[in-house]
């Protein structure tokens, strides 16, 4: 009889832990406790900032802007800086004002992949923690000088995660660093 109970009871608990095991599948715990979605979710990128470095610029010697150099920094659950791989897509619009939607006409994308150590190398910066994109004009109508334009940044990591940022952007290079620009190119 006691052995037939203690039978009993060691099946129950086999049994019972067969069960607990089953409930927990898909959720890998650690040693300690923490999940894998846990440390996705605390280490993972959770934001991305444009930085108010990001502008329009010239990336040759003159002063006429080329393209923008958009700077970015992805911050995780607790807002610290953090390295990421996936797609970066810049999109830059016309700025609608007095609208709930700031995008007006779309004037130029770009897509930069971040996916390899190289990549890591060519856009993270050690110094300010951010990535820093220099994104050449490609073709259409290049933005109006004193004009105020719409940058929307999507990055998108493995797992199909997107996140989003926007700002407004002005294009203010002087006009004199522009007309010496010309000027001095007429003169030779």
């Amino acid at each position: 009889m006691v052995a037939s109970r203690i039978r009993l009871m060691s099946v129950c608990i086999v049994l019972v832990g067969g069960l607990v095991g089953a409930c927990n599948r898909g959720s890998v715990r650690s040693v300690d406790g923490v999940s894998e979605s846990d440390m996705v979710k605390l280490y993972g990128p959770q934001k991305i900032e444009i930085l108010p470095f990001t502008k329009f610029r010239s990336f040759d010697k003159d002063s006429i802007p080329d393209g923008m150099e958009v700077a970015l920094r992805p911050v995780d659950e607790m807002g610290d800086p953090i390295k990421v791989f996936g797609t970066f897509i810049f999109e830059l619009s016309q700025y609608r004002m007095a609208s709930g939607n700031r995008a007006g006409e779309r004037l130029e994308s770009w897509t930069q992949q971040v996916l390899s150590t190289d990549d890591q190398k060519r856009f993270w910066d050690r110094m300010t923690s951010t990535y820093t994109f220099q994104l050449a004009w490609e073709g259409g109508e290049f933005p109006t000088l004193g004009k105020k334009y719409w940058l929307q940044v999507t990055f998108q990591g493995p797992g199909g995660k997107r996140l989003f940022a926007e700002t407004a952007i002005d294009f203010d290079v002087s006009r004199g660093q522009i007309r010496e620009e010309m000027s001095g190119g007429q003169r030779q």
